[in-house]
């Protein structure tokens, strides 16, 4: 994936893309100085660490 698509896909800047490789919080592979591409697994399995399970007790209030 491109540093667009993936910046597209989260919904974010590839300014801040960027930001986050150069100080190691997103896996990326070096293609060249400015050129970085990512492998969607990779940006898959960074998301899934991401997710914030609904408690039992969000649950019963969400239903409200």
């Amino acid at each position: 994936m491109t540093s667009e698509e993936v910046a597209d896909l989260l919904r974010i800047e590839q300014q801040t893309l960027q930001v986050w490789c150069n100080e190691r919080r997103f896996p990326f592979i070096k293609m060249s100085r400015r050129n970085y591409r990512f492998r969607s697994a990779d940006v898959q399995a960074w998301l899934e660490k991401r997710v914030v399970p609904v408690t039992e007790h969000e649950e019963q209030n969400d239903t409200t």
